[in-house]
């Protein structure tokens, strides 16, 4: 695991305090055909979600995005680091960025993840080597960014429940993954983030009423250091 990276939403969700500060474009469910199951409508613009808080509202950047690139098109230079692909622009760090945000987006460079700044997210997001091209979004009055994925965790009320979640999940567009930790939970991946939002599908998904203990974006959070006081 690349030190300091940490992602909210764990089988620990509701007992932690977020220390962290870092959506996603969407839209409605492609139409059901003969005997397939009926779309789900989800908001193409979320402006909340749910984490160990409660309900936090954000702000999407307009002009800074998180490219995702898919494995097997990742390439390395002779040194062994994954190099910026050349379709999505030279690195740019504004002066405003923290320096926890920069020693992030380092990191999460080696995993195939790029920000890009001042790019038209339509010219990439297409491209057969993108998994998903996101906004990054910040918190009212913070300059400390988050970093959205694709993928939702899960943890349902119930173990019997989980038929009824793969047919939510069909509905909504998305893979399902049980995780090895904790009981009852699993990670949803978002197949088309162009189609859906991955937020939305978090925030339908929490505000199920009796299905889940939580729901919530996957995100890769920069650790925020507080000097003692």
């Amino acid at each position: 695991m690349i030190p300091n990276v940490r992602r909210i939403a764990a089988p620990w969700a509701h007992r932690i305090t977020l220390v962290f500060a870092g959506l996603l474009v969407g839209g409605a469910i492609p139409a059901a055909r003969g005997d397939e199951p009926a779309p789900i409508e989800l908001t193409k613009n979320p402006t909340y979600f749910y984490d160990a808080q409660g309900r936090r509202a954000f702000t999407p950047s307009t002009d800074e995005w998180v490219v995702a690139i898919a494995p097997a098109q990742i390439t390395r230079g002779t040194d062994g680091k994954v190099e910026r692909p050349a379709f999505i622009g030279p690195a740019v760090t504004p002066d405003r960025l923290p320096a926890c945000a920069r020693r992030m987006e380092r990191q999460i460079e080696q995993r195939g993840v790029f920000v890009a700044r001042g790019l038209d997210p339509s010219a990439v997001a297409s491209r057969a080597e993108v998994r998903y091209a996101l906004p990054v979004i910040y918190w009212p009055e913070s300059n400390v960014p988050f970093y959205p994925t694709n993928q939702v965790l899960v943890r349902l009320n119930r173990a019997g429940d989980e038929p009824q979640l793969r047919d939510l999940a069909l509905r909504l567009g998305c893979s399902v993954t049980p995780l090895p930790r904790g009981e009852n939970r699993y990670r949803l991946t978002v197949n088309d983030t162009r189609a859906v939002h991955p937020i939305a599908v978090a925030n339908y998904l929490h505000e199920l009423e009796g299905l889940t203990d939580y729901a919530q974006p996957n995100l890769f959070a920069p650790k925020i250091t507080h000097a003692p006081t």
